[in-house]
């Protein structure tokens, strides 16, 4: 999946890129999960996932399959490590 939206999820396969509705079983996924669709594009699971990001105060899910990533903060005045965490 490569981006949600309050009603809907835009998945790409090897067809090109294409709309879904969101099903109350799709509750539990987030960018980046890999998804199981029929060949009439229907939404059909996910697959298991290899990592992601989670945030901690709100406890939900920001990314997943993530390969690699960059943390980027400005050093200036207004450096704070606690933002970073």
């Amino acid at each position: 999946m490569v981006e949600q939206h309050r009603s809907e999820i835009e998945v790409i396969s090897e067809s090109g890129k294409c709309t879904l509705p969101i099903i109350p079983s799709m509750l539990t996924i987030t960018v980046g999960d890999w998804l199981l669709v029929d060949s009439n594009a229907q939404y059909v699971r996910v697959l298991e996932r290899n990592s992601g990001f989670i945030r901690k105060a709100a406890g939900s899910k920001l990314a997943a399959n993530v390969d690699a990533s960059f943390i980027v903060c400005s050093v200036k005045a207004d450096f704070n490590l606690n933002r970073i965490e």
